[in-house]
């Protein structure tokens, strides 16, 4: 599968025709189709433990610890960038012309590339576990239940989830932001 025994797979997206899993140790596969049995493993060049990854602007994009930030083209050769934080990046996602970042401590990163990043007020020091974009907004959810929406990736507006839970992972499709996290915690919303 690309990863070895005992390697946790924590992050996949797909780009320029071609799959691309990220996780534990630094690990980076890719695949042209998707299935098990095509996977090959690339050399990232950390061993530090990705936890996402975004493909857009012709750049795949994979985060991690200690802030670590590495782009590639192909999915097969990729390069250190710096992201001027040391903390835990936990997600990424791409719009129509840049890239968020989220992370521990309410770190909120901008790019328009994937190599120069911004750092950008969150108004929270909760961690930030999931980011995604749709209908021409970003939102980001974390610890404590934190939902905020942005329509640039630079103001953010909190926003009311009901809940003290964390909210691990966020999605937008078919006209819906969908929101999970702990304790069974699964929350919908049209705008965010």
């Amino acid at each position: 599968n690309g990863f070895g025994t005992g390697k946790d797979v924590l992050a996949v997206a797909f780009g320029n025709n071609t799959f691309v899993a990220v996780g534990e140790g630094g690990k980076i596969s890719t695949s042209p189709d998707g299935t098990s049995d095509t996977w090959t493993a690339q050399t990232s060049g950390t061993t530090k433990t990705f936890r996402g990854v975004a493909y857009g602007n012709n750049t795949f994009v994979a985060v991690g610890n200690t802030g670590k930030i590495f782009t590639s083209d192909n999915g097969t050769t990729w390069t250190a960038q710096t992201s001027g934080v040391t903390v835990r990046l936990n997600g990424v996602t791409f719009s129509t012309d840049k890239f968020v970042a989220v992370g521990n401590t309410g770190t909120i990163l901008t790019s328009p590339d994937g190599t120069t990043w911004t750092g950008q007020t969150s108004g929270t020091t909760q961690a930030l576990h999931g980011v995604t974009y749709g209908n021409n907004t970003f939102v980001v959810v974390g610890n404590n239940g934190i939902i905020k929406t942005s329509p640039d990736g630079t103001t953010w507006t909190a926003q009311t989830s009901g809940t003290t839970f964390a909210i691990e992972g966020v999605t937008y499709g078919n006209g819906l932001f969908v929101v999970v996290g702990a304790s069974g915690t699964l929350l919908t919303s049209p705008d965010g």
